[in-house]
């Protein structure tokens, strides 16, 4: 296809208003302080080369505290040696004149500031066309979500909002408590959790937040966040978005059908049920089935396809109540990084922008470190967060599930690998330590059902601390403790950290 002719600036703007704006900064102490804090020379036609001359004087002068009139003006052009260009100090008068008063500035300012998104925005299609027709599109998702991407950032608009009173604010916080005040028993102001102390902690998962959920592989991540999902959209009745990037169709809707059918996934993925586990199914089934959850399974999906089917969902429903993306490390950007680290902070930059665009609370799930196996305490602490600091930055919450389970079982068999190294005592003292761990765990649990601690560890609008929670294995299902058992669980984590 032929090559077209480079963009230039669009003919879209208001010499008038423009004058106006730069004539009250130049007759009046003050007007700058309103003009700069809605303006900027981008804002100026660049083709009207004199006024954006002249605003880009006063912004220097701003920058440098010096007031702002027709001498000081004048002095800033000449070091700037566009004087000459601008038509002399002759120029400033015209302009100085031109002011239709400060009654009529803010509306001089919308006017310039319009006409300046308009030209961006016809700029950004027609960038976007330019490279439809003289760059390769090696993927055309890629391509419409790089579109998107230029259109959504030339549509931003700058401002800075005036200052709120005191009576205002005290107007909000009463307003705010009269909204909590007739929020749900147990204080949920966001999307709940789905389990009591998490709702405790949090209030649930706020608009616009970042939660990071993360583990060590096989320890559960997958299996809470998918449960979190489900019951936000069960308890809450709202639509969610779960975005599956490793796991498939078939085997994420069995393992949703056994955590809520509480059937196991294993008899299910075998179809050998007897008649009360049909009976369980058919009933879980029906439930899942009324639930709006939207479940994406494209493996290794791109940022730019997560971000644009987010912005679809919510487009058809405004009541979307919660992303959930499992999991950062299968996330590709399709662009060149000089690290994996700064893909990653890309990408969490990016996701954090579209939880605070949509005003929907995203669960980002993500991997913890090795060196986390490392250490003689295998409680993870943010540092052990993957590849990134700028994951712990970006997040708003911080969660990190520990299953002790987990550790014990690698020690044994650890210790089981060095049996055959050991003399006789040695031998029986470990055969006595391995038998009183099975012991304790079958007196403790029932088959397959171990406890496991979500640790908030990081909350920017709320509380820390430990969430304990059952997970029964045999149906990937995470559940409340009795309230008796919670408090005993809680007694054995501070007697461990004593």
């Amino acid at each position: 296809m032929a090559n077209k002719k480079k963009i230039g600036p669009v003919p879209s703007y208001n010499d008038e208003a423009e004058r106006a704006v730069i004539g009250a900064m130049l007759r009046f102490p003050n007007a700058y302080v309103d003009v700069l804090g809605s303006l900027t020379s981008d804002d100026i036609y660049p083709l009207n080369r004199a006024n954006k001359l002249v605003f880009e004087a006063i912004e220097k002068l701003a920058q440098d505290r010096i007031p702002i009139d027709i001498k000081t003006t004048t002095d800033e052009l000449i070091k700037m040696k566009a004087i000459e260009e601008v038509g002399g100090p002759e120029f400033l008068l015209e302009l100085r004149d031109s002011s239709l008063g400060l009654a009529n500035l803010e509306a001089h300012i919308k006017i310039v500031k319009d006409h300046s998104s308009l030209r961006n925005f016809i700029s950004a299609l027609q960038e976007v066309e330019k490279e439809f027709y003289e760059e390769k599109i090696d993927n055309i998702s890629d391509f419409i979500g790089m579109g998107e991407e230029k259109i959504k950032n030339a549509s931003k608009t700058r401002r800075i909002e005036d200052f709120i009173g005191a009576k205002e604010l005290a107007e909000r916080v009463s307003q705010s408590v009269e909204t909590v005040r007739v929020a749900s028993e147990d204080n949920v102001t966001g999307i709940t959790t789905g389990y009591t102390r998490l709702n405790y902690l949090t209030h649930g998962f706020q608009k616009g937040e970042l939660i990071i959920v993360a583990a060590r592989p096989s320890v559960g991540k997958t299996a809470l966040s998918l449960n979190m999902a489900y019951r936000a959209s069960r308890n809450a009745n709202v639509p969610v978005a779960f975005f599956s990037l490793e796991m498939n169709a078939d085997l994420l809707a069995q393992r949703l059908a056994a955590a809520q059918s509480t059937v196991p996934l294993n008899a299910i993925q075998t179809g050998k049920l007897n008649d009360k586990q049909k009976a369980q199914l058919a009933s879980g089934l029906k439930e899942l089935s009324s639930t709006q959850l939207f479940v994406d399974f494209t493996a290794s999906s791109s940022l730019m396809d997560i971000v644009a089917k987010s912005r679809k969902l919510y487009a058809e429903h405004p009541d979307l109540g919660l992303i959930v993306i499992d999991y950062l490390g299968k996330i590709t950007t399709n662009q060149k990084w000089e690290s994996r680290q700064l893909e990653v902070q890309h990408i969490t930059g990016a996701i954090k922008d579209l939880a605070r665009e949509l005003q929907v609370p995203i669960l980002l799930v993500s991997q913890l470190s090795r060196k986390v196996d490392e250490r003689p305490n295998k409680r993870p602490m943010l540092s052990d967060l993957r590849e990134s600091g700028m994951i712990e930055q970006e997040a708003d919450v911080v969660m990190f599930i520990y299953r002790e389970s987990y550790y014990k079982n690698q020690g044994v068999t650890s210790e089981k690998k060095k049996y055959n190294q050991m003399n006789e005592d040695e031998r029986r003292s470990l055969a006595q330590e391995v038998n009183k761990r099975e012991q304790d765990k079958e007196l403790t649990f029932a088959e397959g059902v171990v406890p496991v601690e979500v640790n908030i560890a990081k909350n920017r609008n709320g509380q820390t601390g430990i969430a304990p929670l059952l997970f029964y294995m045999p149906y990937g299902r995470f559940d409340n403790p009795s309230h008796e058992y919670e408090e005993q669980m809680m007694r054995n984590i501070n007697a461990e950290d004593e």
